[in-house]
């Protein structure tokens, strides 16, 4: 069947509904995201989530036999436990390698450096580096001192070094002070070699994925990197370069970071080898963002405000490949995910709580037909599912001042969020009773928003999957 979803620049859209989509065999999807070294942050999202528990041993465990676990990446870093929780993802994926899925994100492709970086004491490589050029080092008295600027001035870690040096003690059964610095050091290229935590976890993962109606990556689809493979194709103004389906995109991507990840196994300590990888994942220098990587990309405007993909091309091309859910992380979104919706056509879950101070997680739960959230936000419990009928016409819309509903607590009241300079956020409750759906509307710059949702509505049940 065609649908016409509307024009941009001219080029007509005309998208084939394929209605026998990717089954999926899968009861439902644990998602997680975003750890960043911290164990609480995996040990309170198994705790909410039906689908995960520890067995007696301590280790990861599935508690429904068809399930799958997708872990979004940026599992180390800002916490004391970055190389417990990598043991832990690794154990898990080698136990079920076809359940257990994991899409790479930033921390942990920036470390793909460290090899060739930790091979001399000359200058570091990154193009991230924030201060002024006359103040980046030529060279350093030591490894432990370059891989501490490394981690503070181009990682955004600060803390990393003194982490380690935690885990390192707790490991050992002694105190902290007597982890030296070369130690530290030591650990990083023991489990950056072969067989070593780092790599064996690097050569799990991929950066993207698709289960059934769902699409997974770190950062965000956008338009700038949408269908397209570094060094393979172009980003064209009619779109003319895209791979015909997300599937065909996604193969080829995931395929291009494996043949990246080989050159630098073949050649670790050569900074050239594995370095186009390594470059998706960064920053554009001067900026907090990547807008051509789906590692680095986010779903926010300049302001930082929480915001939808464009509707053409992009929510149409993954529509047109039967998947109207994307879930990702990488962008702190406050203490609670942040659920961002076209109303009943696709939906976007940015899932980033790593900036919250008790570093406890939400639980997210999906399946094909809907997402289950589970957790706590300012001392409120919430535990609903996006097809709440108290959610219709509330859940990811935005008001006039700027606030995007999360949710609904279990005391009735819609949990209201927005974003604020530097990552940081404001939120409030306000009783469902006294809001108006009509105050509300899609979070998008896109003026051309309702013309479409108008057009695609009636035929939604003609694809939507079951």
């Amino acid at each position: 069947m065609l649908i016409w979803l509307g024009s941009q620049r001219g080029v007509l859209w005309l998208l084939y509904f394929n209605f026998i989509l990717i089954s999926s065999v899968h009861a439902e999807i644990a998602f997680l995201t975003d750890t960043e070294g911290s164990w609480v942050s995996l040990q309170s999202f198994v705790e909410l989530n039906s689908s995960l528990k520890f067995d007696v041993k301590g280790d990861l465990e599935f508690s429904n036999s068809n399930d799958v676990f997708v872990f979004n990446g940026d599992a180390t870093d800002r916490g004391p436990n970055s190389f417990k929780i990598l043991a832990a993802l690794i154990k898990f994926k080698e136990k079920y390698p076809q359940r257990v899925r994991i899409v790479l994100g930033n921390r942990d492709i920036n470390k793909l450096r460290l090899t060739s970086e930790l091979s001399h004491l000359g200058a570091s490589t990154s193009l991230v580096f924030k201060g002024p050029p006359e103040s980046r080092p030529t060279s350093f008295p030591n490894y432990a001192e370059k891989l501490k600027w490394i981690f503070k001035e181009t990682m955004g870690a600060k803390d990393t070094f003194e982490f380690a040096r935690e885990e390192i003690a707790l490991g050992r059964g002694i105190e902290k002070e007597k982890v030296t610095d070369d130690d530290v050091v030591e650990k990083y290229r023991l489990e950056l070699a072969k067989d070593g935590l780092i790599y064996k976890y690097l050569t799990m993962g991929e950066l993207a994925l698709r289960i059934g109606n769902s699409a997974f990556g770190h950062g965000a689809f956008q338009e700038k990197n949408t269908g397209v493979v570094p060094g393979e194709s172009v980003e064209t103004a009619d779109k003319t370069s895209w791979y015909p389906s997300v599937d065909e995109w996604f193969s080829n991507l995931n395929s291009w970071a494996r043949r990246q990840l080989d050159q630098w196994k073949k050649d670790p300590t050569n900074p050239l080898a594995g370095a186009a990888l390594v470059a998706y994942q960064e920053p554009v220098p001067g900026t907090t963002a990547n807008d051509k990587s789906v590692v680095y990309g986010r779903y926010s405007d300049a302001s930082g405000n929480s915001t939808l993909p464009p509707a053409l091309p992009v929510v149409a091309y993954f529509l047109r490949s039967g998947i109207n859910k994307v879930f990702v992380g990488h962008t702190p979104n406050g203490d609670a995910p942040t659920v961002l919706n076209y109303p009943d056509v696709f939906t976007v879950v940015i899932a980033d709580t790593s900036f919250r101070g008790d570093r406890r997680s939400t639980s997210i739960l999906i399946s094909d037909e809907k997402i289950r959230f589970k957790g706590e936000v300012g001392g409120q419990k919430f535990d609903f599912y996006d097809t709440d009928e108290r959610l219709v016409g509330f859940l990811g819309q935005r008001n006039s001042e700027g606030f995007i509903v999360k949710g609904i607590t279990q005391g009735n009241e819609l949990i209201l969020f927005k974003v604020l300079p530097g990552f940081k956020a404001e939120s409030k409750f306000v009783p469902l009773s006294q809001v108006k759906a009509e105050d509300f509307s899609p979070p998008t710059n896109s003026a051309s928003c309702e013309d479409w949702l108008k057009g695609i509505r009636p035929h939604l049940n003609e694809w939507r999957v079951h």
